[in-house]
Order: C-alpha cells, then sequence, then structure tokens
C-alpha cells in the first residue's frame, strides 16, 4: 500500500492536469500529495489489527477508528478556521497516524505482534519510511517526467527488494494459529 499511495502522491500533478480542465483545480494537487501519503498508514493498521480481528474482537477495532475519527474531527474543528484546507489536510494526515498506530494500544494485540517482530524497532522503522516517502512525493512534485520515472523505479526496487527480506523470514512469518493462541 505504501508504494503504490507513494506513487499517486508523486505524479498528482500529471494526474491533476489530465483530469481536470480549470486551473484552480489543477493547481490543487499539493492537497492530495498530503492526503494520498496519509493513506500509507492503512498499511500499518491491516498489520496491527490483525491480531485483534482474527480473534474477533470486533469492539476493540472501533474503538481504534472511533479514536482517530475523534481526532479527524475535533483537529478539524480547532484548527479550519485559522489555517483552512492546510488544517484538513495535517489533520488528516495526523489523524491516519494515529490510526495506523492505535492497534498498539491493545495490550493482547502487543503481546501477540511482540512474540515475532520488535514492535518499537518495526514501527519507527515504518514511520521512517511513510514520512521519508510523503517528503520524497511533496519535495519532487514539480520535478521533470524523468526524475519521477526514476523514482518510481527505485521505489518499486525497493519494495521489491523489501518484500523478498521479509519473505525470508527475516521479520514476519507465522500462521493464523499462532496468533490465536
Amino acid at each position: 500500500g505504501g508504494v503504490v499511495m507513494f506513487l499517486g502522491s508523486l505524479w498528482s500533478r500529471e494526474i491533476f492536469l489530465v483530469l481536470f480542465r480549470k486551473f484552480e483545480l489543477q493547481e490543487a494537487y499539493p492537497v492530495r500529495i498530503i492526503v494520498l501519503s496519509s493513506y500509507m498508514y492503512w498499511s500499518i493498521y491491516s498489520f496491527f489489527i490483525y491480531p485483534l480481528s482474527i480473534k474477533k474482537r470486533t469492539f476493540a477495532i472501533s474503538k481504534i477508528s472511533l479514536v482517530a475519527a475523534l481526532f479527524n474531527i475535533i483537529g478539524n474543528i480547532i484548527f479550519i478556521p485559522y489555517y483552512g484546507i492546510w488544517a484538513t489536510t495535517s489533520v488528516t494526515y495526523l489523524s491516519h497516524i494515529i490510526f495506523g498506530f492505535a492497534g498498539l494500544l491493545d495490550k493482547e494485540s502487543r503481546l501477540s505482534l511482540s512474540r515475532f517482530i520488535n514492535i518499537t524497532k518495526f514501527s519507527a522503522l515504518l514511520i521512517a519510511l511513510f514520512i521519508s516517502l510523503f517528503a520524497a512525493a511533496y519535495a519532487f512534485q514539480d520535478e521533470s517526467v524523468i526524475t519521477k520515472l526514476l523514482l518510481s523505479a527505485l521505489s518499486f526496487l525497493g519494495f521489491v527488494l523489501f518484500y523478498f527480506w521479509v519473505m525470508d523470514g527475516s521479520t514476519v512469518r507465522t500462521s493464523n494459529q499462532e496468533l490465536v493462541k
């Protein structure tokens, strides 16, 4: 999910030029970069919620969703009058970070996952990676197509290398039965 959202963010300007004829809408692509980048944290949410969904603890999952939604609503109410559209995008980005990592608030879920990975290092790695991808997409938003193609190829290569590293067993390899215990 993170690489796809990064690529969508990176190519926002070109996508908006194709989709919209009005200049005002074409120029709104920086907002899309922030919002689309925030969806990278959904993959973290899916990972940390997995033990809860296996154990059918849907109430705990709904509480996690509610915390992020309330943060988003309250943050928007407070900051929109002062900062406008940039407040909504920033608060949405932060609420998705909360949403992604809120699964760690559940002690049982945290204990299940800590048997297989170092949660602190894993979380720090993912947050650094996603913030770096967001920063790269934002920094290179107005670069040439050639530069964006190169970045796209590098991000895809990085994803493939990371995938094979994970599938090698260095990080997470388990069955549903082990998490249910």
